[in-house]
């Protein structure tokens, strides 16, 4: 429908790289690529944690070996070498082994692509084994669900968990009274993209200011192309050429506190990595 009258399409969270790759030049996207994942997660153990080894570790799921395997490309691409490179079985009640076997490759960092319930696991068998190096998990594995797994195995330094931040993960002034206001007329808390979308409409609302209040579609879709606003909500608004957001952003969490919850302490702002505070 969108594309039948070249209306402009702007998604709060759709991450599958084929909504952008149809040729279409009226659909933009807010949130990252499934494939610019592991890129962002790479260059946090690169430039943040300072690792130049890394291990990684897949579950044999299509999204797991996904990310995996652009993680490779990217570790190797940015000059990491790349130590240790399998797949553990989902389901299994020990995962020692491989944790093991990861050590002796002696990596900087292992960093987990699978999902929750398994990394749950190997946080837990990781701090009684106790290893040189770091744990790092995608986004797969930021769930609530993991701190019952891990339990409080899950507050130690050498964890930590890169992915893109939802709502609650953004701690800045423009959040927060987004936040205030929405829970003053709604009595609720924002969705998880909320943030996302609001900052889409923004966009819009900017693309019209650009472009005088012309509202022809093709008018708007050429200024959407055109936006570029430089610290809204989530880090700077820009699209290329497909309508891919450039250089979204990305947050490293890590669970702290009794009982555990995660918590923010970098972000991936304009493609840079720093303190989130």
């Amino acid at each position: 429908m969108h594309r039948s009258g070249d209306l402009p399409f702007i998604t709060a969270a759709s991450s599958n790289p084929k909504f952008t790759e149809q040729g279409y030049d009226n659909v933009f996207r807010m949130v990252s690529r499934d494939d610019a994942e592991a890129p962002a997660d790479v260059s946090f153990m690169k430039d943040y944690l300072k690792a130049s080894k890394i291990a990684i570790m897949h579950d044999n799921t299509t999204y797991a070996k996904g990310v995996a395997d652009s993680a490779k490309q990217a570790a190797t691409g940015s000059g990491m070498t790349v130590t240790y490179f399998d797949a553990i079985t989902p389901g299994q009640r020990d995962y020692t082994a491989a944790l093991e076997r990861v050590a002796t490759t002696h990596p900087d960092v292992l960093f987990y692509t699978g999902y929750y319930p398994e990394f749950g696991l190997l946080a837990k068998e990781y701090v009684s084994l106790a290893p040189s190096y770091k744990l790092d998990g995608d986004s797969a594995t930021v769930d609530p669900s993991v701190i019952k797994v891990a339990g409080s195995a899950l507050v130690n330094p050498g964890i930590t968990f890169t992915t893109l931040p939802t709502t609650e993960f953004i701690h800045n002034a423009k959040n927060d009274a987004l936040s205030k206001a929405y829970t003053a007329k709604y009595g609720g808390t924002p969705g998880d993209y909320s943030s996302y979308e609001y900052d889409g409409m923004m966009a819009l609302a900017q693309a019209l200011k650009d472009n005088g209040g012309k509202t022809a579609a093709k008018d708007l879709n050429s200024a959407l192309h055109a936006v570029n606003i430089a610290d809204s909500i989530t880090g700077a608004v820009k699209f290329d050429s497909k309508g891919d957001r450039s250089a979204p952003l990305y947050l490293a969490v890590h669970a702290t506190g009794n009982p555990p919850q995660f918590a923010p302490f970098a972000v991936r702002k304009n493609g840079t990595w720093g303190p989130s505070s």
